[in-house]
């Protein structure tokens, strides 16, 4: 069964302080080009576009723009994300496709767009080239500093944040296809999944210079596609996907330890994805797809995924 899927992720920041423009915004990206489900498949370009909601009435939000913009559902859904600020959208563009052969064909794109959230209303700003195949993103609490899993480059690209102006200052070679990154510890350590390689790469980050050694690998499941560090940064949660019904499970990392380890394995239902966490930290609410990406004669199929809300 094949079918068009528009939502890649959502990215909300709850109002911190009227003074700052864009605090209530919500980014929603639209991949008008992919149509996915036992095989992917590729339309012409040129639909795609981020929607920014003004959710500042959160009873009855309402659409800021729609700004049309490359972008794809293929990765995990933390390729969007606002600054602490609410000034910066960021938005990750994993893949682009073109002709080959007389089929639309994909390939590893390498930009990073950035939106203006500031003025009256949203607008593009200039992209940033970082490595191959930017997936999940992170921005720091300060707002200074971003990072960036490129899938195809196997990297870390490091990005340094001012005001309005995001410039790539480094990039760190993994070794392995990376996936999602949290920034946890108070800022000091950022959690990498590689989700072929079935661990977690911790980078040690100084302002900004972020180093890794992959003496540090954590071990984690199978398929460890997103990854979130509760707010006070003492926990760091993997979502391992698992596979078509098998070995679905969160791996929770301390954070703050010596030497950064897995203390616990919660499992859950089958194809675990999007998470979401309370401000508090206290809750978090988990998307699973439950079989509903399966063919219908798989033995995992059911129609429709679920929430659930494991406690942390």
């Amino acid at each position: 069964m094949k079918f068009r899927n528009y939502l890649i992720a959502a990215a909300l920041l709850g109002t911190i302080s009227p003074a700052f423009a864009g605090q209530d915004h919500i980014l929603i990206g639209l991949d008008e080009t992919t149509v996915f489900g036992m095989t992917d498949a590729f339309h012409a370009p040129g639909r795609d576009a981020v929607v920014v909601m003004d959710a500042s009435n959160p009873a009855h939000p309402r659409i800021a723009a729609v700004l049309p913009m490359i972008n794809s559902v293929v990765g995990p859904p933390v390729n969007l994300q606002i600054t602490p600020d609410g000034a910066l959208g960021l938005v990750a563009s994993s893949l682009t496709v073109s002709e080959k052969d007389g089929k639309w064909v994909s390939a590893p794109d390498n930009r990073l767009h950035v939106i203006d959230l500031t003025g009256t209303e949203p607008r593009m700003l200039d992209d940033v080239i970082v490595g191959k195949q930017p997936s999940g993103l992170v921005i720091s609490r300060d707002g200074h500093l971003a990072l960036v899993a490129n899938r195809a480059s196997k990297s870390v690209s490091v990005l340094r944040i001012e005001g309005t102006r995001v410039t790539q200052v480094a990039e760190v070679p993994m070794g392995e296809d990376v996936l999602s990154v949290a920034i946890a510890a108070g800022g000091k350590r950022a959690f990498v999944t590689k989700p072929v390689a079935h661990k977690v790469g911790v980078l040690a980050i100084d302002g900004e210079k972020v180093t890794y050694d992959a003496e540090d690998d954590i071990p984690t499941g199978f398929a460890d596609l997103n990854i979130m560090a509760t707010p006070d940064g003492r926990l760091v949660i993997v979502v391992n996907n698992g596979a078509h019904g098998h070995a679905a499970n969160l791996t929770v990392i301390d954070a703050v330890a010596d030497h950064p380890h897995v203390i616990d394995t919660v499992s859950v239902g089958d194809g675990p994805e999007g998470i979401a966490m309370a401000p508090d930290g206290k809750s978090a609410t988990l998307l699973l797809l439950h079989g509903s990406t399966s063919a219908p004669d798989h033995w995992s199929y059911h129609r429709n995924g679920y929430a659930m809300a494991p406690a942390t």
